[in-house]
């Protein structure tokens, strides 16, 4: 049976999905400052801050961006565990004092990410199913929080290897008729 027909509620995989899916976005929390860091690595140092397009964000904003949230996820999982399953207050992404390098934004998200990886460590089931309210989408669990916490990394992943692309397409010579080029048009047809 494919897995999208398992998803879709055959045979019972959907009642085991929540678990699966926190082991799956602890491993993704867990996995993704080695990816970050590769591919900020790959990234030219003298253009991480140039946007590959006027609309989207260059590397440096993508990481900036990424240090702010890692607080405000904690927070609000945080809010979460310790709440009465009420109203989450809104959260704003922490200003940072200052506009900090790509080595120093990531090497404190990477810190910061390390700390919030213990914590999360340390919570036990019951802790991870409290719910509480987003007035904007209503109620989630703290397994929910944690679970769109990776999809916002793996969100941001995109992002940056869309970056990557963006800059190896043009020398790709006859290859760039096989692959879109990302951010310009619809997707070329695959040979």
């Amino acid at each position: 049976m494919s897995t999208t027909a398992r998803r879709a509620g055959a045979d019972g995989f959907h009642e085991s999905e929540p678990r699966d899916a926190h082991l799956l976005a602890r491993s993704v929390l867990e996995a993704s400052p080695d990816t970050l860091q590769s591919l900020l690595r790959a990234m030219p140092a003298d253009s991480a801050g140039e946007r590959p397009v006027k609309d989207e964000w260059s590397g440096l904003e993508v990481m900036r961006h990424l240090l702010g949230v890692e607080e405000l996820l904690r927070q609000r999982v945080e809010a979460i565990v310790t709440g009465n399953g009420g109203p989450i207050a809104r959260l704003d992404i922490p200003k940072q004092p200052t506009q900090p390098s790509l080595p120093v934004a990531l090497a404190a998200w990477s810190d910061r990410r390390q700390q919030n990886l213990a914590w999360l460590a340390g919570l036990d089931l019951e802790q991870r199913q409290r719910t509480g309210v987003l007035p904007q989408l209503g109620p989630i669990s703290a397994d929910e929080q944690v679970c769109e916490w990776a999809y916002h990394d793996l969100e941001h992943l995109r992002q940056l290897m869309a970056v990557l692309e963006h800059r190896l397409h043009p020398g790709m010579g006859p290859f760039r008729a096989v692959y879109r080029r990302p951010f310009e048009g619809e997707e070329s047809p695959k040979p």
